[in-house]
Parts: structure tokens; C-alpha cells; sequence
């Protein structure tokens, strides 16, 4: 009921505020699970560096997470900061896969639960690093 109204909405949220709706919705999660287990379950790339926490081609590709980019300028140069942001879509499919008990986060971390797709983690993470290597050609 609860991913219904969510995807209603127009907004797209950050991921702190999707870990307070989970736990709203019966799911007690902070913001490092929540990261964590997108980042597990192939939704955001988890290699270190520029990408960390960028989305995968599969999470944009099934309008699930978006991202902002800004641009910082330090003493070290100029530099990109991605900020993911989990779609309306993404929503309802996180709301209710934590609350049917699809996805889980067990003992404080996140378990290796396959995608809504059927693929597995490995393939996120495999799809952020051909993405990597596309940015540096």
C-alpha cells in the first residue's frame, strides 16, 4: 500500500529519506544499510572512487535511481559529486520488497538477495566497472 502512494508522487528522494520510509513501513534500516545493500544488490556502483555510489546502467536503465551531479571545485582541483536519488519506481519496488520479505537486511548488513530481475549482484557490480572503464577511454 505503502510503495502505491510513494510512486504517486512526483519526487524523487534521497536515500536517507527511502531508509525512513522503509522503516516507517516496519523496516528499521538506516541510510549506510539502505546504501549498503543497493550497492549489494547492484543498484549503485561499489567500486571505490569517482563512481562510488553512482547508479548501474541496469538501476537507470529500469528508471529505479537517478543521480545528480555537482561540481565541486578544492585546493586539488575540480571534482564531480554524484548524488543518487531513488525514483518513484524504485520506491514502490523497495517498499515492497522489504515489506513481503523479498529483500532483507539481516544482522545490521545487507544480505545478498538477487535484483528484481532475476540477476545477481555480481552483475551490477560487473555492469559499474565496464561503465568505469567507458568513462576513462
Amino acid at each position: 500500500v505503502l510503495g502505491w502512494a510513494v510512486s504517486a508522487g512526483d519526487g524523487d528522494i534521497l536515500v536517507k529519506r527511502m531508509a525512513d520510509l522503509l522503516t516507517q513501513s516496519g523496516t528499521r534500516m538506516s541510510q549506510n544499510q539502505l546504501f549498503a545493500w543497493l550497492r549489494d544488490n547492484g543498484w549503485l556502483c561499489s567500486n571505490k572512487g569517482e563512481n562510488w555510489n553512482a547508479p548501474t546502467m541496469w538501476a537507470l536503465d529500469h528508471g529505479l535511481v537517478r543521480s545528480s551531479v555537482k561540481i565541486i571545485t578544492t585546493i586539488s582541483g575540480v571534482q564531480e559529486k554524484v548524488t543518487p536519488h531513488i525514483t518513484g519506481a524504485g520506491q514502490k519496488k523497495l517498499v515492497n520488497g522489504f515489506t513481503s520479505g523479498r529483500y532483507r537486511i539481516e544482522g545490521g548488513t545487507a544480505t545478498g538477495v538477487l535484483r528484481p530481475d532475476g540477476a545477481t549482484a555480481r552483475d551490477g557490480i560487473d555492469e559499474a566497472r565496464d561503465l568505469n572503464h567507458q568513462k576513462e577511454i
